[in-house]
């Protein structure tokens, strides 16, 4: 009887083992991210979901998403010039786009500039920063198409980075 008692006692603890291990086994694991760190920049436009969506998607959860908002000052005014009402646009930007990533259970890094040149600005903090992937969502305007498309195409040749632009134009896009 002992034995008896002692074989079962011992299949059904292997039988347990079996179906641990299998279940490990199938259980589907979160693939790792593609990029480690993820910049998000904006250039006196709000940040767009999807551009927010896409960089949260792509760091997963242990990749570093940081969102950049330029404020482009004019030659004909000092950099130093108050400029509190860009100033506060760019702190509402980046709030917003907190409260978007935090609905996706994701905490941003905001970060706000002001510079001469927007694309400059993001080249340099992109390189300083080591980022993986550069995300640009730039919209597009009929008065200031020329001017976005060469921010765009600047942005691209010159990032040490992956580049992806998205806009409401497909025409900013070739």
């Amino acid at each position: 009887m002992f034995w008896a008692g002692l074989t079962v006692g011992l299949g059904l603890s292997a039988l347990c083992l079996l179906a641990l291990f299998l279940a490990g086994a199938f259980k589907t694991r979160e693939a790792q991210p593609a990029y480690g760190k993820i910049l998000v920049a904006a250039v006196e436009n709000p940040f767009s979901r999807r551009a927010l969506n896409m960089g949260v998607r792509m760091a997963g959860r242990t990749g570093i998403v940081e969102t950049l908002y330029v404020i482009e000052i004019g030659v004909e005014r000092p950099l130093e010039v108050p400029a509190d009402e860009a100033v506060a646009a760019g702190l509402r930007a980046l709030e917003e786009a907190s409260y978007i990533a935090k609905n996706y259970g994701k905490r941003l890094l905001p970060r706000l500039e002001k510079a001469r040149m927007g694309s400059k600005v993001i080249l340099d903090t992109q390189a300083q920063g080591s980022f993986d992937l550069l995300i640009m969502d730039l919209a597009v305007s009929d008065t200031m198409e020329a001017t976005t498309r060469k921010i765009a195409q600047y942005v691209k040749e010159k990032a040490t980075c992956t580049v992806v632009i998205l806009s409401g134009k497909q025409k900013l896009l070739e």
